[in-house]
């Protein structure tokens, strides 16, 4: 941190404070690594330094103080994108509502729909099926046919079958 501090170029600066930070959440210290992240002055990259140590926090399974940190992070992109990886845990350990609870708080629809996937390729079969009807409703068939396909294989030659066999009128 010394170093990265030290650097002439105040631009690099912080960048190099959240590589830092990343570097030592990765490397176990997230307590230490929180603390110097919430000390970089540059926005963006305070918000990058943050995402990591959640990133970190959720692959460890401390997803309570995972999601309590992305508060910190005040840009809504940002924070949505630190929220996946929580999300993802949360779901692995079948706590499905409350991952498909927390990702519905990401204000960006396609981080949203992301985090929503994860949840409904870790779920079990019947909330698998309920949230990918969801996705469809919201974002259409195209973002879920990989999902389609692992719930039930040649689902999507059923759909597309089903959808060409209707006429068209106009």
């Amino acid at each position: 941190m010394a170093f990265a501090d030290a650097m002439n170029a105040p631009h690099r600066r912080a960048g190099w404070q959240a590589e830092v930070v990343g570097e030592l959440a990765r490397g176990g210290d997230t307590g230490r690594a929180e603390t110097l992240a919430h000390a970089i002055t540059d926005r963006r990259a305070r918000a990058r330094a943050l995402i990591a140590v959640v990133e970190e926090l959720a692959r460890r399974g401390e997803t309570d103080r995972a999601q309590a940190l992305t508060r910190a992070i005040p840009d809504l992109w940002a924070r949505g994108h630190a929220l996946v990886p929580v999300v993802e845990e949360l779901a692995r350990r079948g706590e499905t509502e409350r991952a498909e609870a927390l990702a519905d708080t990401i204000a960006f629809r396609e981080t949203r729909d992301r985090a929503l996937f994860v949840v409904a390729e870790l779920a079990a079969p019947s909330d698998a099926r309920r949230l990918a009807a969801r996705l469809a409703a919201l974002g259409g068939w195209y973002g879920i046919t990989g999902l389609l396909e692992q719930l039930a294989p040649q689902g999507v030659t059923a759909v597309t079958d089903a959808l060409t066999a209707c006429p068209v009128t106009e």
